[in-house]
């Protein structure tokens, strides 16, 4: 399925029937008001990412985190399939799935954004206690969401 037809049929399904690609191939939907996810794709749209900020890196108190995170992302297991990183220069910690365009259908993709917004709903919640004297600040440069506007993956 080309990725405008999955997006459109998938935003469909949600109550966005205009979803589309921007012209630098980038697409934000926030979900429940709270859950601002990127999905994009590749400059050839044969892959499609999906991503989202579950949070800043702590400044203090960095082991505990990284290593429940790393526990979590063993095999993606505990993330839901997705992946964990770190952005270097808003300080986020991301996590991102990836789609191969050829053979995805709306209903494989609808089912993993429902297992990514679940994901990225609970796991800061057992990532948050490990903050424990750590104020990070809001990212510079970014809208209410913490975006800089446009997509992470560099073509």
């Amino acid at each position: 399925m080309h990725v405008e037809d999955l997006l459109r049929e998938f935003g469909r399904q949600i109550g966005l029937p205009d979803l589309a690609l921007d012209p630098s191939n980038v697409c934000h939907v926030i979900f429940d008001d709270v859950h601002d996810v990127t999905i994009e794709t590749d400059a050839e749209r044969k892959q499609l990412y999906v991503h989202a900020s579950i949070g800043k890196m702590p400044v203090v108190n960095k082991g505990p985190y990284y290593e429940k995170l790393l526990h979590l992302a063993l095999f993606g297991t505990g993330l839901g399939g997705a992946s964990a990183g770190l952005d270097p220069h808003q300080g986020d910690v991301i996590l991102w799935r990836h789609f191969t365009c050829e053979g995805l259908d709306v209903i494989a993709f609808t089912k993993a954004m429902e297992l990514f917004l679940h994901v990225i709903s609970t796991v800061p919640q057992s990532l948050d206690p490990l903050r424990q004297g750590d104020e990070a600040g809001p990212a510079t440069g970014t809208d209410r969401f913490g975006r800089m506007g446009q997509g992470m993956i560099m073509a």
